[in-house]
């Protein structure tokens, strides 16, 4: 059984790399992006779920492959070092290092869906998509020159949009949790 738990891990992990990958491209050549910003952040979302899923260790192992392929693989606007910190490493890794905090205070596992539940998802990825927007805003004023209110506005829009659609998919996370870990577990 546990060699089945270890097989099934691993292609959740590869099926969710495709899934970043294939919306990492998505981003790059399909959506609006404006000089000093980012854009939707949908490659996030299987990064979410492997997270929510099993733990923040397999959440730093996709984190770190999918940095890896999106440096070399999708083109961006990388100026410096600091700016790949600022606009990948950070906002990537920030979903799994609040993750980890959120995981010390609640536990993610087999909670039923209710509003409490809700509200303890929300805070999470309010959280998240905070650290990630200032992030994104330091970046683009420091690196693209573009003024701190510029950057600040355009980093909400798509910050806000990609906050809404992570909220809306709350229930299918949750039902795919709990289907995993009552069949796994």
């Amino acid at each position: 059984m546990q060699k089945k738990k270890t097989i099934l891990k691993i292609a959740i992990l590869g099926l969710s790399l495709a899934i970043s990958t294939i919306f990492s491209f998505i981003e790059a050549y399909y959506f609006i992006k404006f000089p000093g910003t980012g854009t939707l952040e949908l490659h996030l979302i299987p990064l979410f779920v492997i997270n929510y899923l099993f733990n923040e260790y397999y959440g730093i192992l996709l984190a770190t492959i999918l940095l890896t392929f999106n440096f070399f693989f999708i083109p961006s606007n990388i100026v410096s070092a600091w700016s790949f910190l600022l606009d990948y490493v950070l906002p990537t890794y920030g979903v799994v290092i609040w993750f980890f905090f959120y995981n010390l205070f609640f536990k993610i596992k087999l909670q039923t869906i209710s509003l409490k539940s809700f509200f303890n998802y929300f805070w999470l990825i309010l959280v998240i998509f905070l650290f990630k927007w200032g992030c994104n805003t330091a970046s683009g004023h420091l690196f693209f020159q573009v003024s701190w209110l510029k950057s600040l506005l355009l980093n909400s829009t798509y910050n806000a949009v990609t906050f809404i659609f992570f909220l809306l998919i709350y229930k299918k996370v949750r039902i795919i949790v709990n289907n995993y870990h009552e069949k796994y577990y």
